[in-house]
């Protein structure tokens, strides 16, 4: 039952969100809390529609949303004249967004973030009936937000803004405002923001900001009444009120912050001052072994005169290399405490001396004060050890670090500052305290374990851990502990940690892209140096899931890709995953490789995911999400790639590009895989079909020399049998047939280079001509050739083409008078008309008119010209009607045809007379 009383259920509650999800719970909720009727809608548009259609109670709007966001709506309803009850319940943070949303007219403002979804709206619930009861009692929500407004812990400044882009006059303000700047509501309100303002050099910046994104954050410095300055960090957004241009400004005073970071900056200065004033050698390194700082002391003694010269490199390559495994910033384990040693310089001397190490917090890191003097100066280098000591715990006590020294049974020997005001404790209640009671329960266990590792002389380690607060909050924290050691037995044991929680995401998600990065640079390596695409893909998802962090990689490659069959590769997999992988192959695809295959991309597989929703197969992948895509290059589709990892990442839209990126890579690696063999294939043909060229062309003189005696032969029998006119009948007919074998042998001369060679792009106008120059039979045929400036991509026998539809014409269109030459587009394909004014073509010649053998002739040449138009994809068929001349149409595919940008003269004709053709004449003509 809920604590609070319900919303009337005759109430009813428009709620608008473009989060379908978030809209539907909050519906579910809001109607179990509140006893009321819920209606949605997804976006602001279609809030007003239903506000004019029905009767509503109240509001509930998110703010940003597409198109008109919800203060816009408010805006908008409150033009209408309606005072309905609106809450802006929002993920939105921001002062400005509740001021501008008072000034439109809201009744209420709540966060979505924070706390469990069902108390948010169990106080959303409390807020609709409050509203609610207000406007039924007659009460304004206008004293709500003055209290919002002026009692906002930041300054907020309302002023005009004009189209020109300068900052007007002061409009309102809050009482922070006053009560920081010295001035009271009416005098600011007579004042101008540059008036407030120490320096106006920032003002233009913020104006270009303003204007092209609406918002513009930025610090600056502020003038009290009595002349006092103060820096503050602005957050400045550009809306409407009441129909005018304003800028509403939270101003937050950073007065105390700017003086911790001149306080830090200070305490830097002043420590290096201290190591580079200590008469004693001071060396810094870091966890990594590489030294970060060296006063001027311990380059003396080392030999050398700058730092530059040692800072940067390797401890035990420059100043110990003796001491691998003996020396703590490499070797953890190691203590170092005034223990005798040998500092090696520049030019190879030993120098003997006494060192300690301890390692301290520097800028958010953990490094190693190395401390070393000269063994004759022992005297002298304790009295500044002691000095460097104290120093060292005065940076402990103001570090930011929580740091704790801890006896080897548990109790607290020191704490620092920090640690205390972190902790909640004073330092009277530490001296009760030990290590178990300050650590979460959670990490108690791992904890202790890590405690009695450390006192035993094991390695140190990083130690992630809970802490209880005295108030009980948990606090994550990060760090390290190390053990300080006295004959082999544990002494003290010291811990440096620092707060890690909000950190904890971003670095998880960093570590996460850097294996990204990692595992796209070595999938590119291996598609640049395999050649094998089975090795390839194996090789690819094998490092997927090695380097990058995926659970599962696998690939499914379409027939013929890799073998004559299908293909499946993975690494990692599961039964499920593989069967689905399968099922793609053998066409029975699951709702999201069906998705993938219609609309690609990325298609994102978790509970949350359409058109995951009631899947078989999900639940085998949980608790992970999945990621799928199709791998396609070109047009060219290989498969699809799946791959499986933690749900955090899989929604990420890096994590998805990235993936992306992976596929797309692969495909262009099988694309060019395949389309390196086809090219070898094609270079092994064009050699093949030129031997063929070769034998062909000794066969064929071969077979005429043959031929040609086998004439004279025939001619010899013919004078020596002049009697029997039986066998002269006979001979005649072998005449004819070695006549046809003699011309058919002839004819083959003129195609055997067909398609050896690659196609060219021709113009066809010249190809025609040509072609018309060849034909000694014109006769006085006109060729009009009207297509326009216009090239096509075909064999170099092209004009072979245009020759025997020429000589076709001739020879059997019986009265030709005139071959006309066409050109037009349908849709994205080319048609050349070639067509005559002859007798036309029977339609039963029509059906066998292109097969090898027809006509009257060599039955080859519109056979051949059908196979030359092929190479390049252009079809070729004859369309007219008996008795109004032949007619064939070329159809050309896209990309195979061109208009040349440079167009010829225009109305250029040449004429081909008895003179100049013999044989009739050929027009051109400009479309």
């Amino acid at each position: 039952m809920p604590d609070t009383p319900p919303i009337h259920p005759l109430n009813a509650v428009l709620c608008v969100d473009d989060d379908p999800a978030f809209t539907d719970l909050t519906r579910r909720f809001l109607e179990q809390l509140g006893d009321c009727r819920v209606d949605t809608a997804a976006s602001a548009e279609e809030a007003l529609d239903k506000l004019q259609n029905g009767s509503f109670a109240a509001i509930v709007s998110d703010y940003q949303m597409p198109g008109m966001n919800g203060i816009d709506l408010l805006r908008t309803v409150r033009g209408s004249g309606s005072q309905i009850p609106f809450i802006l319940f929002t993920g939105m943070d921001g002062t400005e967004i509740i001021a501008e949303a008072m000034y439109c007219g809201a009744d209420s403002f709540l966060q979505k973030n924070g706390g469990s979804l069902k108390e948010k709206i169990s106080s959303l619930s409390d807020s609709i009936r409050e509203a609610i009861e207000r406007r039924d009692n007659g009460e304004d929500s206008e004293d709500l937000y003055w209290q919002i407004f002026n009692n906002s812990s930041d300054s907020i400044f309302v002023h005009r803004f004009s189209p020109e882009g300068t900052h007007g006059a002061l409009v309102e303000v809050n009482n922070t405002a006053c009560q920081r700047l010295g001035y009271s509501r009416n005098e600011l309100r007579s004042m101008g923001i540059s008036q407030i303002l120490q320096s106006l050099d920032h003002l233009p910046a913020v104006r270009k900001d303003l204007q092209e994104s609406g918002y513009s954050t930025y610090e600056s410095v502020h003038i009290t009444k009595d002349g006092h300055a103060f820096p503050n960090d602005i957050n400045a957004h550009l809306c409407t009120l009441n129909n005018e241009t304003v800028v509403i400004s939270t101003a937050r005073d950073i007065t105390e912050q700017k003086e911790v970071e001149e306080r830090l900056k200070r305490y830097e200065q002043n420590l290096q001052t201290i190591i580079d004033s200590a008469n004693f050698g001071i060396v810094i390194i870091g966890s990594d072994g590489f030294i970060k700082r060296i006063n001027r002391s311990a380059l003396r003694m080392a030999g050398y005169e700058r730092p530059e010269e040692v800072v940067g490199s390797i401890c035990h390559k420059t100043l110990w290399p003796d001491e691998l495994g003996r020396h703590p910033p490499l070797d953890p384990g190691q203590v170092v405490d005034h223990s005798e040693h040998i500092l090696f310089t520049k030019n190879g001397e030993e120098i003997p001396i006494t060192q300690s190490v301890s390692p301290i917090t520097l800028n958010d890191e953990t490094v190693y004060l190395v401390q070393f003097i000269d063994r004759s100066d022992m005297v002298a280098a304790e009295m500044a050890l002691r000095e460097i000591e104290q120093a060292y715990r005065n940076a402990l006590e103001n570090a930011t670090d929580l740091i704790q020294s801890v006896s080897p049974d548990g109790r607290f020997l020191f704490v620092n500052r920090s640690w205390l005001d972190t902790l909640g404790y004073t330092e009277d209640e530490v001296a009760d305290l030990t290590l178990s009671d300050i650590i979460a329960p959670e990490s108690l266990d791992h904890c202790m374990k890590t405690f009695q590792n450390i006192m035993q002389g094991g390695p140190i380690s990083t130690v992630e851990a809970a802490f209880c607060a005295k108030d009980g909050r948990k606090i994550l924290v990060e760090g390290s502990v190390n053990c300080i050691l006295e004959n082999g037995h544990p002494v003290i044991t010291r811990g440096f940690f620092r707060d890690v929680t909000e950190r904890k995401r971003a670095e998880q998600k960093i570590r996460h892209l850097n294996h990204v990065l990692h595992a796209i640079r070595d999938v590119t390596a291996i598609t640049a140096r395999e050649k094998d695409p089975y090795n390839l893909i194996r090789e690819s998802c094998e490092t997927l899931v090695q380097r990058r962090g995926y659970t599962m990689a696998g690939i499914a490659l379409l027939e013929g890709v890799i073998s004559d069959g299908p293909t499946i590769v993975t690494s990692g997999c599961s039964g499920e995953s593989i069967h689905m992988l399968g099922g793609f192959l053998e066409g029975e695809m699951t709702p999201c490789i069906k998705t993938a295959m219609e609309e690609g991309g990325v298609i994102v597989i978790d509970e949350g995911a359409e058109p995951c929703a009631g899947c078989p197969h999900l639940g085998q992948s949980l608790p992970y999400g999945s990621l799928i895509t199709k791998l396609t290059h070109e047009g060219n589709l290989f498969g699809i790639m799946i791959a499986s990892m933690p749900p955090e990442f899989v929604s990420e839209p890096e994590e998805q590009e990235l993936f992306s990126e992976v596929a797309r890579d692969l495909a262009f690696a099988l694309y060019s895989l395949d389309l390196e063999g086809r090219t070898q294939y094609h270079d092994a043909l064009l050699e093949a079909n030129k031997k063929l060229n070769i034998l062909s062309g000794i066969t064929r003189h071969d077979i005429l020399n043959q031929v040609t005696a086998l004439s004279g032969y025939l001619e010899i029998l013919t004078f020596r049998l002049p009697g029997d006119p039986e066998v002269l009948k006979l001979i005649d007919r072998l005449k004819v047939l070695t006549s046809t074998i003699q011309r058919q042998i002839s004819f083959t001369k003129d195609y055997q280079d067909m398609g050896v060679n690659d196609p060219l792009w021709q113009d066809v106008r010249s190809v025609v001509e040509r072609a018309a120059s060849g034909t000694h039979r014109l006769n006085g045929i006109d060729i009009d050739v009207d297509i326009g400036p216009l090239e096509i991509l075909a064999d170099a026998m092209l004009e072979k083409v245009f020759f025997n539809l020429i000589d076709n014409a001739i020879r059997h269109g019986g009265e030709v008078t005139e071959i006309r030459v066409r050109f037009h587009e349908k849709g994205e394909r080319g048609v050349l008309v070639i067509e005559d004014n002859g007798s036309g073509i029977h339609p039963e010649m029509k059906a066998r008119l292109f097969l090898r053998g027809s006509g009257k002739n060599t039955g080859y040449g519109l056979f051949l010209s059908r196979e030359i138009l092929g190479i390049t994809g252009m079809i070729i068929e004859e369309t007219g009607e008996e008795g109004n001349g032949a007619r064939f149409e070329i159809e050309i595919p896209p990309g195979v045809y061109r208009r040349p940008s440079i167009i010829p003269p225009q109305n250029h004709q040449t004429s081909c007379s008895r003179e100049s053709m013999r044989s009739g004449s050929l027009h051109r003509s400009e479309g």
